[in-house]
């Protein structure tokens, strides 16, 4: 049964899965809030991870390995390559004002 949680406890939480999702880069964090923090345990002294479920510790896993292949994809070409492959594809297009084909039998 899930509960309801207040605004402190949703910006406490926002908080914890902002520190979990920098913690690997090791700087300080901001929130949605606009303040820094270098650490956001829990009111044991945790950290963040260990409130999390599995599903949500996989998710931010799954998140930030997509955004590491997203970031080295996109720097894997220099603009100029990116260029021309955008200036091949455009090539290839058929022209806008071109009349499309209607029947394959004339």
């Amino acid at each position: 049964k899930k509960t309801k949680l207040s605004s402190d406890e949703k910006l406490k939480y926002q908080q914890m899965v902002d520190q979990s999702l920098h913690e690997s880069s090791g700087g300080h964090t901001t929130s949605s809030s606009g303040a820094t923090s270098s650490t956001s345990e829990g009111p044991t002294g945790g950290s963040a991870l260990k409130w999390m479920t599995p599903a949500e510790k996989k998710f931010l896993d799954q998140q930030t390995r997509r955004q590491t292949e997203r970031i080295l994809q996109k720097a894997s070409k220099s603009h100029k390559q990116r260029v021309e492959e955008f200036n091949t594809h455009l090539e290839n297009l058929t022209e806008h004002y071109d009349i499309p084909k209607v029947s394959w039998t004339k």
